[in-house]
């Protein structure tokens, strides 16, 4: 599909100015992760629409600021003129006054990276650069429209500044594209385009022209996946996701809610609703072909999302997003509700084993007399055969010794009852507890390899539907 600008695209793009490429230039298509790849028309939505309403909160991201009350240590260590600062304004402005603005405007942009409105700068920074430069506190910095744009161009050559919009733009859209397939969050995607521009020696733009720019690449992105799920799905799929957000009779509860809401804790008392969880995700289809190939950030982004919303607010979205996310959803619902199971089987085993242990243990501590005697009785039986020297008079005197402690069959007896027992073979012990957990445990186990089978099946599927990936 890797479509070229038509006529009609190079009038649009040549009616924006703004726009980042020559219009006689192919759009590169950075955004190029399979199976999602990212074509030339994606590129020039990027470029020319889709405005995201809700922007990033700039303290999630890097973006620099200034902070509200600037403390004497970073007076000091960050708005200090250096000497080299010192002799480019020098050699740079000529009056004090424009001395003055010409080093507001340098220590600023060392700090911030851009070049805030004049009006943004905080009292305290100009303050403290007055007292350093020793001016008189009545001298007013010579910061007009003509004075600044003289100012910034001399900054952006002193310090080796990539000033030019449209090669920083490029820039920070090839460093979002990079990394938008394993990151989601915006305010992540952000600071990789901060870094990435920091490093290349770039003026930073501003905050909302990096938003607005990680909102449309996200845009595009989401875009392709959710076409990508669609063309997977089957007409009858589509049908039985479409009646999850089918309200019922009641007109409140729909299949959507049951999906959002999971059973109580995971603990056996509820296994049978967990186990009945698990069994309706499973009827809904297999989902892990639906995402095969998505990265798993996404999936879970898009799960969290749906699980966040409402049916009604979920009716709203386009066919494509809505099935997507209702996808998602099924799909990491599955997958927790298995490891919830599992890990259930998991704990009751575990406790199976402490009371095996424990019940060792007390047959240990109970025996302990019968040992004690054992080992009387073999002391006896040692000084017998030491003071007696005749053999006939010895044997004779080891079975009295055996008739007095009950006889030989009833020491053998204790010798191996304390010998099933020695160790750690807690193992006999475990039929005990599991008997009554069985049937319960089994089912579990039957569920649990049962959806392992049902993915694995899925997964044969897809390649059979598409030998090629």
């Amino acid at each position: 599909m890797g479509d070229l600008l038509n006529s009609s695209e190079k009038k649009a793009l040549s009616l924006r100015t703004h726009l980042w490429y020559n219009t006689e230039d192919k759009l590169q298509a950075y955004l190029v992760y399979q199976p999602i790849p990212i074509y030339q028309s994606d590129m020039i939505a990027i470029y020319m629409g889709w405005r995201i309403g809700s922007m990033t909160a700039i303290e999630r991201t890097a973006y620099p600021t200034f902070a509200r009350a600037p403390q004497p240590k970073e007076l000091l260590t960050l708005y200090t003129p250096t000497p080299e600062d010192v002799a480019f304004v020098a050699t740079t402005a000529r009056g004090p006054s424009q001395k003055f603005a010409l080093m507001i405007l340098l220590k600023v942009f060392q700090k911030l990276g851009y070049f805030p409105a004049p009006q943004q700068i905080p009292g305290a920074i100009i303050t403290h650069i007055r007292g350093v430069m020793n001016l008189p506190e009545d001298l007013v910095p010579d910061i007009t429209p003509r004075t600044l744009y003289k100012y910034h161009a001399a900054i952006r050559n002193h310090l080796n500044i990539n000033g030019e919009g449209k090669h920083i733009r490029h820039i920070a859209l090839k460093a979002v594209s990079d990394v938008v397939m394993i990151m989601d969050d915006p305010a992540d995607l952000i600071n990789v385009a901060i870094e990435t521009l920091v490093a290349k020696n770039c003026e930073l733009p501003a905050f909302s022209t990096l938003d607005i720019l990680v909102g449309r690449v996200r845009k595009v992105v989401h875009g392709r996946i959710f076409q990508t799920v669609l063309l997977r799905l089957s007409e009858n799929e589509q049908a039985m996701l479409a009646r999850l957000l089918d309200k019922k009779d009641s007109g409140y509860f729909t299949e959507f809610n049951r999906l959002r809401e999971a059973p109580k804790s995971a603990t056996f008392t509820h296994l049978d609703e967990w186990v009945e969880r698990l069994t309706w995700l499973l009827s809904l289809g297999n989902m892990e072909r639906l995402v095969e190939g998505l990265p798993a950030t996404k999936v879970m982004h898009f799960a969290a999302e749906a699980r966040s919303l409402h049916a009604d607010e979920l009716r709203d979205f386009t066919l494509p997003k809505r099935l997507t996310l209702l996808v998602c959803l099924i799909h990491r619902e599955t997958i927790s509700t298995r490891d919830e199971i599992v890990e259930m089987f998991l704990k009751r085993m575990s406790k199976f084993r402490e009371r095996t242990k424990e019940e060792l243990e007390r047959l240990r501590e109970r025996e302990r007399e019968t040992t004690e005697h054992l080992v009387e009785v073999f002391s006896d039986l040692l000084y017998t055969t030491a003071e007696i020297q005749d053999d006939a008079k010895m044997g004779h005197q080891v079975r009295e010794v055996l008739k007095r402690e009950g006889g030989a069959s009833a020491l053998l007896e204790q010798c191996e009852q304390v010998s099933a027992h020695h160790g750690d073979r807690y193992q006999p012990f475990l039929w005990r507890f599991y008997a009554s957990h069985r049937k319960a445990l089994f089912r579990v186990r039957k569920r649990a390899r049962y959806s392992l089978d049902h993915a694995r099946s899925g997964a044969h599927e897809c390649r059979d539907l598409h030998p090629g990936a």
